[in-house]
């Protein structure tokens, strides 16, 4: 065999060996790059997550807070309506009517 024909021959052989392994190696490059940017991404969203819920539970406790105070001081001067503590909250008296 010629120089002229293994020239080619070594040339194509070392394309066809060198295609697959850039292949693997730029894909796991690449696919490591996208697992750390979804772990970061993941990591900035639960953060803005717990943020967010903190911020709803403070509200929550906030409104709980005026609410127990009023009902203290609601407590304190009695009922305001007659059948207040009797009747549940789904049912509301009709004079004449009964329950509506």
């Amino acid at each position: 065999m010629t120089l002229r024909r293994k020239t080619p021959l070594i040339i194509a052989l070392t394309v066809m060996a060198l295609i697959p392994g850039l292949y693997e190696v730029s894909s796991s490059i690449l696919l490591t790059d996208f697992s750390r940017l979804a772990r970061c991404d993941v990591a900035r969203d639960v953060k803005w997550s717990k943020s967010a819920i903190g911020h709803e539970l403070a509200d929550v406790n906030d409104r709980a807070e005026k609410r127990a105070a009023r009902a203290d001081t609601d407590h304190r001067k009695g009922p305001s309506h007659p059948n207040s503590g009797t009747e549940s909250a789904n049912t509301t008296r009709c004079p004449g009517v009964g329950a509506c």
